[in-house]
């Protein structure tokens, strides 16, 4: 029979209830281990017999008694069988795709001509992080056991496993050098939970939470700032255009004017800061759901004193019981732990929303259709695709800001780079003055006599366009 000494995570004393749980396994018959015969200890599924390889040996990142470990990654052991293999597996792949996607996006923003500039520049850093960041999935890819696990039973450390201890470090190098220092001079990078090696719980807080809270909080901060102050100046803006000669209005008919104008100028300040908006918004949404996920749940992970909890001895007496009769004991077994470890369904959710930033970023950015009109631009110049545009002199002589400016200044649609290439501009004619004059004939007065300028409709402004082209440019087709 097995036994009566029982050996605990990090020196802890004898368990008699838990040996005498263990002490009830029978023994088992002898096997041979590359080639050598030697008795192994039978342990119930999904534990591990200690001398099942020849070099396994438990450490402090082990959880053994008497010759049967826990499986690594521990925590695991205590959820349904392949439960969050599965989650990580799909997540895997999400991040793949999340990766290609902000590629997609900083390649945009390096190549093309007017990303390369303030405001776009700061979103390309942003891009750049996080590309490095969903970069970091490449180093599990396929394997996750390789970050979390030395051997079958061992969790990783910086110390025994280097490609956890390289893979933190590319995680953390995001935050800056003096907090990316830090975590490995204290030695505080292990495994816990998750797909990848972080830093410690116990030191999480102050060197990684608390320094990203002060580039994540004030950030959202300011960018909602923003957003009302354009949104304010707007509405002051066009109420420079009511015309002082005017008869006052009554009170009704004035409340009314200042509501509408107000909802028109709101919806102009969403469409102006709107991607800013969202992309700080995700940051935070992310960054504190992933953060309350660390300080409620994985305050649940195990520890040496997990063996003197009725609730690890109820599910460990639960796992021989069904184990040495079945591989369907971690399934059955799991309705005893599922409450003391990190909720599953918590840890989708905050791990699915760091695998999905790519995606959701590409969401914001990759689907103007003002950035695939530069790429269409870019690429007929760069390879003369367009004969019209090889054959259009004027428009070859722009510099490439004035081309980007041409783009804003028509709506960054198909149809106005159409024009814009049809119509060259030639070179002494700038693109701030034809701006100033449609600026300037934009405002028509309207025929009913009220005196009040109107903004003309779509079908009004495309006519102006073409006018103001064909009178201050050369046509050359």
């Amino acid at each position: 029979a097995i036994g009566v000494e029982a050996l605990f995570l990090c020196g802890l004393n004898i368990i008699q209830e838990n040996v005498k749980i263990l002490a009830s396994v029978p023994a088992t018959a002898q096997t041979n281990d590359q080639g050598n015969v030697s008795n192994i200890i039978a342990c119930p599924f999904p534990m591990i017999p200690l001398n099942l390889k020849e070099g396994l040996s438990q450490d402090n990142t082990s959880l053994c008694q008497n010759g049967c470990c826990l499986a690594c990654p521990i925590v695991n052991n205590f959820y349904k069988t392949g439960q969050i293999d599965l989650i990580y597996r799909t997540l895997g792949f999400i991040r793949l795709i999340s990766f290609i996607c902000i590629l997609i996006l900083v390649a945009s923003y390096i190549v093309l001509p007017n990303k390369r500039e303030n405001p776009a520049l700061i979103v390309l850093c942003f891009n750049l992080s996080l590309l490095i960041f969903l970069g970091v999935s490449f180093f599990y890819f396929g394997d996750f056991k390789r970050i979390q696990c030395v051997n079958s039973i061992t969790q990783s450390t910086m110390q025994n496993n280097t490609l956890c201890g390289v893979q933190a470090q590319a995680i953390i190098l995001l935050i800056s050098t003096v907090f990316a220092i830090l975590p490995v001079v204290l030695k505080k990078i292990e495994f816990e939970f998750g797909a990848v090696c972080l830093v410690s719980s116990e030191s999480s807080n102050l060197l990684f939470w608390y320094p990203l809270a002060v580039f994540v909080i004030p950030g959202f901060m300011i960018h909602v700032w923003t957003f009302v102050f354009i949104g304010k100046s707007q509405c002051m803006f066009n109420s420079g255009f009511e015309d002082s000669t005017l008869v006052e209005e009554s009170s009704e008919t004035k409340g009314k004017s200042i509501t509408e104008i107000t909802g028109s100028e709101i919806v102009r300040a969403v469409k102006v800061q709107w991607r800013a908006l969202m992309l700080a918004l995700i940051f935070l949404i992310t960054y504190m759901i992933y953060w309350s996920y660390f300080i409620f749940e994985i305050n649940k992970k195990l520890y040496p004193g997990t063996f003197l909890e009725p609730w690890f001895s109820t599910w460990l007496k639960c796992i021989i019981e069904n184990g040495t009769k079945s591989k369907n004991a971690q399934n059955i077994c799991s309705v005893y732990s599922i409450n003391y470890v990190p909720n599953v369904a918590y840890l989708a959710t905050a791990e699915s929303l760091t695998a999905l930033l790519g995606v959701s970023i590409f969401i914001v950015f990759g689907t103007s259709v003002g950035l695939w009109s530069e790429w269409k631009l870019f690429l007929m110049n760069k390879f003369g695709a367009s004969e019209t545009l090889s054959n259009n002199r004027s428009w070859v002589q722009l510099t490439s800001k004035q081309r980007a400016q041409v783009i804003i200044l028509f709506k960054n649609s198909f149809a106005s780079i159409k024009i814009a290439i049809k119509i060259g501009c030639t070179s002494h004619t700038t693109i701030s003055k034809l701006k100033k004059k449609y600026e300037e004939t934009g405002k028509v007065e309207n025929k009913s006599g009220s005196g009040r300028s109107r903004k003309l409709n779509k079908q009004d402004e495309w006519s102006l366009i073409r006018h103001l082209m064909t009178k201050e440019c050369t046509t050359v087709i």
